[in-house]
């Protein structure tokens, strides 16, 4: 009987001990979400930001193609600032396979705007682009 209670209590220590671990990461992990900057992959999903943050539009790419994203709208009249762009290889190491383009900006004023992108080879001036991505920003 004296057995019985002492799996029992170490049943339920093992849960009480389980439960705060989880909560104490899902807190972590909350804290660490709202620090991170916005990112979107998806034109049909607005992007929501405030004056001063920052947020990463992020275009599937492969430069094995010869093919990279350019901004087709670069004049923004103060409203973003480009603070930059980076390619990141997949992490599958396999020739040819892409990755991903990251590219970066703060928001600078209250507004609307629209960024849209070219998936163009730079070689290729003449040529129209084989694709477009428009995303739209809402800045508060």
């Amino acid at each position: 009987m004296k057995q019985n209670k002492m799996i029992l209590v170490f049943v339920f220590m093992s849960m009480v001990i389980c439960i705060a671990t989880i909560s104490g990461s899902c807190a972590a992990n909350k804290q660490l979400t709202d620090k991170e900057n916005i990112s979107n992959t998806n034109p049909e999903k607005p992007i929501h930001c405030r004056v001063g943050e920052t947020f990463s539009i992020i275009l599937d790419s492969n430069p094995s193609t010869g093919y990279q994203w350019r901004l087709a709208n670069s004049s923004d009249g103060g409203l973003l600032k480009l603070i930059g762009s980076k390619y990141r290889a997949s992490k599958i190491k396999l020739e040819g396979t892409g990755g991903k383009e990251i590219w970066s900006f703060e928001a600078l004023s209250v507004a609307q705007k629209t960024i849209v992108f070219e998936y163009v080879r730079p070689c290729e001036e003449d040529k129209e682009p084989v694709k477009r991505m428009t995303f739209m920003v809402n800045i508060q």
